[in-house]
């Protein structure tokens, strides 16, 4: 009788690990979060003058251009407190868009290492009988840049490029992971 009771938890088990594989095999690189440049995804800026700013964020292709925008002018307020400012003046904006991809490896225990770079795609059997995923994403990843002005004291009533830092950064919250 034991062997009977422990066929239908055996494949029960098998059956809730293929559905993980299934969902992790699908589940596409991530949206890229709200940080520092890096691997040429995230925000930089630059000094362009004493009061002047180039504040810029780019998106892997899985990032829409709204986030991208968002995370943009998160940063200009941002950069506006550090600098003792209190709101911005944009002086020109704009965002672009080229061509880019991004890749997504997950392992799971057993582990394996795959790079990002390997030709293969979906799920992997691991060496040690883990397994891992690989997926990658094609697409177009936007760059909103901005030339800011920080100034100090009540923004401008009236002045449509006149933005308020701490507004911005309440309006502008990344989601939580």
């Amino acid at each position: 009788m034991p062997m009977r009771q422990s066929m239908p938890r055996r494949l029960s088990r098998i059956a809730i690990l293929l559905g993980a594989l299934l969902l992790a095999a699908c589940a596409g690189p991530m949206p890229t979060p709200y940080g520092p440049a890096a691997d040429g995804f995230g925000f930089s800026q630059t000094q362009i003058a004493r009061d002047r700013w180039r504040v810029a964020f780019t998106g892997n292709p899985a990032t829409s251009p709204e986030t991208v925008d968002s995370y943009l002018l998160r940063r200009a307020a941002q950069l506006t407190l550090e600098q003792g400012g209190d709101y911005f003046v944009v002086e020109g904006r704009g965002i672009t868009g080229a061509p880019a991809s991004v890749a997504a490896v997950r392992s799971y225990p057993g582990g394996v290492s795959i790079p990002p770079s390997a030709p293969q795609a979906g799920p992997v059997i691991g060496v040690w009988g883990g397994v891992a995923t690989l997926n990658e994403r094609s697409g177009t990843a936007f760059t909103a840049q901005a030339d800011i002005r920080i100034h100090r004291g009540a923004a401008p009533a009236g002045d449509p490029a006149a933005v308020d830092a701490r507004r911005t950064l309440t309006a502008t919250q990344p989601p939580s992971r």
